[in-house]
């Protein structure tokens, strides 16, 4: 899975092949088939975490998208003698994903446990070619199939403003973390990187505010790192302000943010907890993915009583949970969008001929004081902010599988223009998202060669 390049940045060059557009609201699904159809209402990813290829789970295409590898993927199951490795468990995952048009995520290259002992036994310089080794090969056998890596995994100490004191900080030094991310892009540079851990999700905390400063000082130094991963083994009651506001500041930073292993224990009792941690996902931009971490209760690494899961110990569905998680994924805005597609009276000629004017956002949405105004003509998306906003452009395809995505940031007050080139895209029916300050507006368009 590549970051798709045929999204330019504002100064970016006007395609040579034009696009037949037409402004419509459409509903990507008719009808609610398993979470992760609500979730890409706020098009965000939603998975789970799986031993092996999940062909044997009813549930698994019903109510996910994106799936990451329980252990199959770490280091003592991909190279546990040097220089042999075994790719058996993760490209079980990896077909079967890509057979059933899912995501899949990394899991995890630099971690201080499931290290075979003969890496934690090298020299510094040894260790160091053993870890470009290691990234290098996992990088390139699963190039094309990984939307995400997690390059790094628990690099800091709990409660502390410090890294981890690991073999791999020992032997490397502090600069181990930077080695990792870069020897991952080099192998591999169309794949997001993520530094992941624990502990970390709240705004304000010792370990949260050591996180964001190691970023942030990572992209000030221009380390390749697109991401950070928030595990979210949490404890109820969850509450938002703080984990919203700490995914706000990383996106700040132009990275984006991936809730990797969540559970919430006592979770079953608090449907409140889910609703606050989706949301705190949904009005963030750079929030891309929520995974929980196992299929139900009777697979969580909490034990099979820790009523941590949307689904409980027998697999059956705890009501109030989900109703949470999707009301959550699909409030406010679908309301806004039923109200603004009665507005639109766009005929099938229209729709032929490219023909329609703007989409102005209706009174739902002038209450919130976001008068913001799209259009779309060719191949050039034109839009006017009201105030600074932050702003992200993302494309699907007729499934609503997601074809690319430009994230802008925070744009000034007035009037911007983004150049589309869709070289990579092949012809047919497309679906825009374009989010601005937590409100979006949903456009369809076809793209034709001219022969």
């Amino acid at each position: 899975m590549s970051k798709m390049k045929w999204l330019d940045n504002l100064s970016g060059l006007t395609a040579s092949v034009p696009l037949m557009v037409v402004l419509l609201y459409i509903t990507f699904f008719s009808t609610y088939a398993g979470i992760k159809d609500s979730a890409q209402v706020a098009h965000i990813n939603f998975g789970t975490c799986t031993p092996s290829a999940p062909s044997s789970n009813a549930r698994a295409k019903i109510d996910y998208n994106i799936f990451v590898c329980e252990n199959a993927m770490k280091w003592d199951a991909t190279e546990s003698s040097q220089g042999n490795f075994s790719y058996t468990g993760g490209d079980a995952v990896a077909n079967w994903t890509s057979t059933n048009d899912c995501y899949m995520r990394g899991h995890t290259m630099v971690w201080y446990a499931q290290t075979p002992s003969w890496v934690q036994s090298l020299t510094r310089q040894q260790m160091l070619a053993a870890m470009k080794n290691h990234i290098t090969n996992l990088m390139t056998h699963f190039k094309g199939k990984i939307l995400e890596w997690d390059i790094c995994n628990e690099c800091v100490a709990d409660g502390s403003s410090s890294l981890r004191t690991s073999f791999w900080q020992q032997k490397i030094g502090n600069d181990f973390i930077d080695s990792a991310f870069t020897y991952a892009h080099a192998a591999d540079s169309n794949v997001y990187l993520y530094y992941n851990d624990y502990s970390g999700e709240n705004s304000g905390s010792t370990k949260s505010d050591y996180i964001y400063n190691m970023v942030k000082s990572m992209v000030q130094r221009k380390i390749p790192i697109h991401g950070v991963g928030l595990q979210c083994h949490l404890t109820a009651p969850v509450t938002k302000t703080a984990i919203s506001a700490n995914i706000k500041r990383i996106g700040d930073l132009g990275l984006r943010v991936s809730c990797t292993e969540i559970d919430i224990r006592n979770g079953a009792t608090s449907p409140s907890s889910w609703t606050n941690l989706v949301q705190a996902c949904v009005e963030n931009y750079n929030a891309t993915s929520i995974l929980v971490w196992g299929f139900d209760d009777s697979r969580s690494w909490l034990g099979s009583s820790c009523a941590c899961l949307p689904w409980d110990n027998s697999g059956q569905p705890r009501t109030s949970v989900i109703s949470a998680i999707d009301a959550a994924f699909t409030g406010g805005d679908a309301t806004i969008n039923e109200k603004r597609a009665a507005f639109l009276k766009l005929s099938p000629e229209d729709i032929l001929s490219g023909a329609g004017t703007p989409i102005v956002f209706n009174n739902a949405i002038a209450k919130k004081n976001l008068q913001t105004r799209f259009t779309f003509n060719n191949n050039v998306l034109s839009f006017s902010l009201p105030t600074a906003q932050n702003v992200q452009v993302r494309v699907f395809d007729i499934r609503g599988k997601m074809a690319g995505e430009l994230n802008l940031g925070i744009q000034t007050a007035g009037m911007h223009t983004v150049h589309w080139a869709p070289v990579q895209l092949p012809d047919g029916m497309y679906f825009a998202k374009i989010r601005a300050g937590g409100q979006s507006l949903s456009i369809l368009f076809t793209r034709m060669n001219k022969e």
